[in-house]
C-alpha cells in the first residue's frame, strides 16, 4: 500500500482509491438513503447516480435500486442489484444479504415469484446463519409483498 499525500490517493496493489472522491460519495449516499425515508424517491436516484459516478460501491447499488423500485422501474433496479455480482466476487465487504431482500421485491412485483421466493430465502437464510435480527423496515417490506401477492388471488 502506497498514500499520495498531494493527491489523497491510496494505492492497493492495482487498485487506487481518492479519498475525496469516496468521502463525497459517502456523503451523496447518505443524502440519499435519508431522501428514500421520507418518500423522495426521484430526488435520492439524483444522489445515489452522483455517488456512484464519485466511487463505485455496492451499497450505493443497493439504494439506487431501493430507489427505481419505488420508482416503479422495476427492470433498472433488477440490472443494479444483478451488478453486484462483481462486488461479490470482488471480496468487497457489504451487506450482501440485503441485495437478496430487495432483489426479492423486486421479483415480486415483476410478478416472477419463484425467483421472489428464491431470493427472500436466502436472505432469511443468511440473516439466520450469522444471527442477523432483520429490520423493521425490512418486516414491512415483506408484509406489503405478501399481502399484495395475496389480493391477487382474493379478486
Amino acid at each position: 500500500m502506497s498514500r499520495n499525500k498531494k493527491n489523497n490517493i491510496i494505492e492497493f496493489s492495482d487498485k487506487k482509491y481518492n479519498l475525496k472522491n469516496e468521502a463525497k460519495a459517502l456523503r451523496l449516499k447518505m443524502e440519499a438513503d435519508k431522501l428514500i425515508v421520507v418518500g423522495k424517491p426521484d430526488e435520492a436516484l439524483e444522489k445515489y447516480n452522483l455517488s456512484i459516478a464519485f466511487f463505485d460501491n455496492a451499497p450505493t447499488y443497493i439504494g439506487r435500486a431501493r430507489a427505481c423500485r419505488e420508482l416503479g422501474e422495476y427492470e433498472l433496479a433488477l440490472y443494479d442489484l444483478n451488478m453486484l455480482d462483481k462486488f461479490l466476487q470482488s471480496n468487497f465487504m457489504f451487506s450482501d444479504y440485503e441485495v437478496y431482500f430487495e432483489r426479492g421485491l423486486v421479483h415480486e412485483r415483476l410478478w416472477d415469484m419463484k425467483s421472489a421466493f428464491e431470493d427472500m430465502e436466502r436472505y432469511i437464510k443468511i440473516c439466520q446463519e450469522r444471527k442477523i435480527k432483520p429490520t423493521l423496515r425490512s418486516k414491512e417490506e415483506a408484509l406489503k409483498g405478501i399481502d399484495r401477492w395475496l389480493s391477487r388471488f382474493r379478486s
